[in-house]
């Protein structure tokens, strides 16, 4: 592939997270959606359910759609045509919570499903052509760059939300709110879809699903780093689905007002930007592997800040300062190793059996809010902190790999 189109690979993948990023920071599952989504509801379950789509639904669908792809050449056909449908979902999510028709929880749930649903079935496209243009070497700087440029820009739309909060009523306030994210995901998704792919190097004969999937778990079960990593995964996969409920916590049980949520939006991307230096840093001198370990430290920290909170609620603004450095922590340190262990024949393989095996722990945020509305939040606070602290021993023991 010439280096014009991989450069030109890495800038337009750059741009689209960094679009993306700030569309997180408009509509983010663990700020503005389970804040709009108790407006409409008191229910903690329904409330961590709605919360864990973008969680769970990105990786769910690549398991299949590695099967699909496998023996393709070409990948990211499927990105482009499901581009548009995301885009169109986020338009429908704003104009449903315009027009607040009868049973609007349940429209406005069902559009956000198809949104989320359709971003995991382009996701291995965007992921192997990510990995085919773009060297391990740069890798931690691509996820990098993508989260700290995109975390500057959503400290501003932490402001914006802040202000449209403030000025104006429900639900013309959230309409607002994601008609604007509405049209910059529109850009970001469209940005990808001007890169270049090459065709693959290695292509393997399509098999049968049952073939695939007992060939890949005879190959993934041989490899000891896939499997920490998974662990891993999976442990701060339970860390991060309490996330959504951090600003429910600060507004019922710490009294905090809602338009307030605009500067926890600041802190977490004042986190999320500032710690990217940090990874950046670490995997210079240590190795990707000690990305996530010190995620998982932080993952321990945050359900123990988040109860002090209570007793100052400044505190809250180091929470989610705190889950902002966790997020990019895991966004970095996870796709940054599944990329480099992964052989390139069998690419789509580690990509899809690896997401859609993290997909179910997200819908741990249902547990976690069963727990709230039946115990109180101590009971979720506690298992977030001994599930990080598990992964910090299991990331110790993944092979070094820079």
């Amino acid at each position: 592939m010439q280096k014009t189109h991989i450069k030109k690979n890495y800038i337009l993948g750059i741009v689209n997270g960094i679009l993306m990023n700030l569309t997180d920071s408009f509509t983010g599952s663990s700020t503005i959606l389970p804040l709009y989504l108790s407006t409409l509801t008191k229910s903690n379950v329904i409330i961590g359910f709605g919360s864990s789509f973008h969680d769970t639904l990105w990786p769910l669908p690549q398991i299949f759609m590695a099967h699909f792809h496998e023996g393709k050449p070409y990948k990211k056909y499927i990105y482009d045509r499901t581009a548009f449908i995301r885009a169109m979902m986020m338009f429908v999510l704003a104009f449903v919570i315009m027009l607040n028709p009868s049973g609007v929880l349940w429209i406005f749930l069902s559009a956000l499903f198809l949104y989320q649903i359709f971003g995991g079935i382009a996701g291995l496209s965007f992921m192997d052509v990510v990995a085919k243009t773009i060297s391990p070497q740069k890798l931690t700087s691509f996820w990098g760059l993508r989260i700290a440029i995109g975390g500057i820009l959503s400290i501003i739309g932490g402001f914006a939300v802040r202000f449209i909060l403030n000025k104006y009523s429900s639900p013309y306030d959230f309409y607002l709110i994601y008609i604007s994210a509405a049209f910059i995901v529109t850009i970001g998704l469209f940005s990808f879809c001007l890169a270049e792919e090459p065709a693959d190097t290695e292509q393997k004969k399509t098999e049968s699903f049952k073939a695939f999937f007992k060939e890949g778990v005879k190959v993934l079960s041989k490899d000891r780093n896939f499997k920490y990593l998974y662990s891993v995964r999976v442990l701060l996969g339970i860390t991060a689905s309490l996330e959504p409920f951090y600003m429910i916590y600060a507004i019922r049980e710490l009294g905090m007002k809602p338009a307030l949520a605009g500067f926890m939006i600041v802190a977490r991307m004042a986190g999320l930007v500032s710690s990217n230096f940090l990874w950046n840093y670490i995997a210079g001198k240590k190795s990707v592997k000690h990305v996530l370990v010190a995620a998982s430290i932080v993952g321990f920290l945050l359900p123990i800040t988040a109860y002090v909170s209570r007793y100052n609620t400044l505190i809250i603004y180091l929470l989610f300062f705190l889950a902002g450095i966790f997020y990019s922590g895991v966004q970095v340190g996870g796709p940054s190793l599944l990329l480099t262990i992964a052989t390139d024949e069998k690419r789509p393989t580690y990509i899809g059996f690896f997401n859609t095996m993290i997909a179910p722990v997200y819908f741990v945020s249902m547990i976690h809010g069963a727990l709230i509305d039946k115990f109180s939040f101590s009971v979720p606070f506690l298992i977030a902190s001994l599930s990080s602290f598990s992964g910090l021993i299991v990331a110790m023991k993944l092979r070094k790999i820079k």
